[in-house]
C-alpha cells in the first residue's frame, strides 16, 4: 500500500508539473490577447504592431 502511495504521489508530482509548464506560455498568450482592444482603442494598432 505504502509503495502505491508513492506512486501515486510522484505521478500527481508529475502532472503538477507538466500543467504548470502548460500554464506559463497560455498567460502570456491570454495577457497580450487582452492587450489587443486596447491598443487598437487608441489607433496605435498597426500590421507591424500585430
Amino acid at each position: 500500500m505504502l509503495i502505491q502511495q508513492s506512486r501515486l504521489a510522484a505521478m500527481g508530482e508529475m502532472i503538477n508539473n507538466i500543467a504548470h509548464q502548460w500554464r506559463q506560455p497560455l498567460n502570456l498568450l491570454g495577457l497580450l490577447a487582452q492587450e489587443l482592444p486596447i491598443t487598437y482603442a487608441t489607433e496605435e494598432f498597426s500590421e507591424q504592431y500585430l
